[in-house]
């Protein structure tokens, strides 16, 4: 287990001008076995990648906005299965666009083109027949869309004012897709569950990460705004052409409408030191070696758990076809078989960011692994670098 001979050869043999700068590091049983840095950190590649490098993770904030979810569902301030409206009051008149959808209907978020894949008109809105629940926000199955096109979200976008508060209420404007519930699609859930927290704890979504997750962990430099002190620096950021072979310098986070909205599903800013530290206390039980407890055993089961149907499942793959071995669980995709002998263990957990960024957290060999790099719409990363990680670290 752990191939790291196999791990160096993948990252020795990344092509610089897909991948300008990499860092990844690996963790068994809390001490590092692997740690590859890659390029530069600056558009100039003058600065080599050294870890003081910031990124925008994306995706993978809705792993820490899972965690924190049900930090509130362990302290016994929110239930999983509530009502999403007993915290939202805007959410008791959110409507259902037309006759019943499958998310196959439906289309869906398109993680390599980074698009949503939309399914034409929908019939007049009608109200659904069942209630959207904390549950079915934290595992896409809220019947919510990936859809930025939307009337609501462009006022969402066009206001400098607009919080994480008013956000959920615009994204409640939307009508949904499929009853809550029902099926499986990617979407904006986890943005709402910002606003949940926000309501329940009575601070600001930074606010409440920072005193539940980042500063008892030690995560100094992890937050909604480039923490750039102590020799860190955001690091260069770029998107992939069309020919998948080269990239151009991009900044910003174009799924953030201002500095203000605190997105619980793709805003958050780390560095591989922090996230490092994040995954292997999740990979190690939950609780820190400062003896701070941010997850119980039993609630980190919970996340890890296949908490979808097999027709769900197939909505899931339909989309991500790389993620065959895995289903999902609370915020997380879960292994449930080696389907494509692509490796991966039983109750195996994370996620990946629409510039790259990988989480790779299992409890069962104590095994916490963190990849980042700063390239949006990378197929090579969602459909080969990340496959090649978990396929190393599971080698027989």
């Amino acid at each position: 287990m752990i191939n790291t001979d196999a791990l160096q050869e993948l990252f020795d043999n990344l092509p610089h001008e897909v991948v300008p700068g990499c860092d990844c590091e690996i963790r068994r049983d809390g001490q590092t076995v692997f740690r590859f840095r890659h390029g530069w950190a600056d558009y100039e590649k003058t600065r080599p990648v050294d870890g003081s490098e910031l990124y925008r993770i994306y995706s993978c904030t809705k792993v820490v906005t899972a965690v924190g979810i049900m930090r509130l569902v362990e302290q016994g301030k929110l239930g999983l299965y509530d009502p999403v409206e007993k915290y939202l009051p805007e959410y008791a008149h959110v409507m259902l666009g037309g006759a019943p959808k499958t998310a196959a209907a439906a289309g869906g978020y398109d993680p390599t083109a980074q698009v949503y894949r939309g399914a034409g008109q929908p019939d007049a809105p009608r109200v659904p027949e069942h209630k959207m629940r904390i549950y079915d926000l934290i595992r896409m199955a809220s019947g919510m869309s990936y859809d930025m096109t939307s009337a609501p979200m462009q006022a969402m976008f066009s206001d400098s004012a607009v919080d994480t508060r008013r956000g959920a209420a615009l994204m409640a404007q939307v009508p949904l897709q499929f009853e809550p519930g029902t099926d499986f699609l990617y979407s904006l859930s986890h943005n709402v569950l910002g606003a949940v927290a926000e309501v329940v704890s009575g601070l600001s979504y930074d606010k409440f990460l920072e005193n539940e997750i980042f500063r008892p962990l030690g995560m100094n430099h992890t937050g909604f705004e480039p923490r750039e002190t102590d020799g860190y620096q955001l690091a260069a950021q770029y998107m992939m052409n069309d020919d998948q072979k080269t990239c151009y310098p991009i900044s910003g986070n174009a799924y953030v409408p201002n500095p203000g909205y605190f997105c619980g599903g793709s805003g958050l800013i780390s560095c591989v030191d922090d996230l490092v530290v994040f995954a292997d206390v999740l990979a190690g039980g939950g609780t820190a070696g400062s003896g701070y407890r941010l997850l119980k055993p039993e609630t980190i089961d919970l996340m890890r758990q296949d908490h979808l149907s097999p027709a769900m499942r197939v909505s899931m793959h339909r989309n991500w076809p790389h993620l065959i071995n895995y289903s999902y669980g609370l915020g997380v995709r879960t292994f449930v078989e080696n389907a494509d002998g692509n490796g991966g263990a039983p109750g195996e957990f994370g996620w990946e960011g629409a510039a790259g960024s990988y989480l790779l957290i299992d409890p069962e060999n104590r095994i916490s692994c963190v990849y980042t790099q700063h390239v949006r719409k990378c197929s090579l990363a969602v459909q080969y670098i990340h496959r090649k990680i978990t396929k190393a670290i599971y080698a027989e």
